[in-house]
């Protein structure tokens, strides 16, 4: 799923330049959203119910994961080191590594099981709660720690270019970006 920051009101609006923490917020709308939309068919029985209504929610599992992936690629990538640079405080910055690693567990586990599976509802119940956990930190207290102390949108460029990269496919396979461990 291509972005486009100019779409997501995610540059400075002074400078038109990409703004990093715009970026990364509007990374977490779309996540919320989709996990939205799965908690709203799950409520209408989608995660036993309909095929349709699996295959959707099978999509929007795909799609959490992709979204997951590459957010976590560019924040451990350059967000957090210029942060923790930027602050001289590990602590956030080693809670949110920390937060990631489950995040990535669950997905592991997410990508073996399917809609109807056991565990399948667990397994996404539990992964949107951590995220959720995960954005009310990141916003509450790292992008707070960010404004004012490292250049967001000099920052807001290179992780737009990293998402353009991430999200094109490699010219040449030396090229090819490798996402999440």
């Amino acid at each position: 799923m291509q972005t486009n920051p100019d779409d997501l009101g995610a540059v400075h609006p002074s400078s038109g330049r990409p703004d990093a923490i715009e970026l990364l917020k509007d990374d977490h709308r779309r996540i919320e959203k989709l996990f939205s939309e799965y908690e709203a068919l799950r409520g209408k029985g989608g995660n036993a119910g309909q095929s349709g209504d699996r295959q959707r929610i099978a999509q929007l599992a795909q799609q959490v994961a992709a979204e997951l992936s590459i957010h976590a690629q560019l924040e451990e990538t350059l967000f957090y080191p210029a942060l923790q640079q930027a602050t001289g405080d590990a602590r956030g910055v080693e809670q949110a590594h920390h937060d990631h690693d489950a995040a990535k567990r669950l997905l592991k586990d997410l990508s073996s099981l399917a809609p109807g599976d056991g565990g399948f509802d667990s397994t996404m119940t539990s992964l949107a709660k951590a995220v959720r956990e995960h954005v009310r930190m990141e916003e509450e207290t790292l992008f707070t720690e960010a404004r004012g102390r490292l250049d967001a949108q000099a920052i807001g460029a290179q992780l737009d270019d990293l998402r353009r990269k991430i999200e094109s496919p490699p010219e040449k396979p030396e090229d090819f970006v490798v996402m999440g461990n």
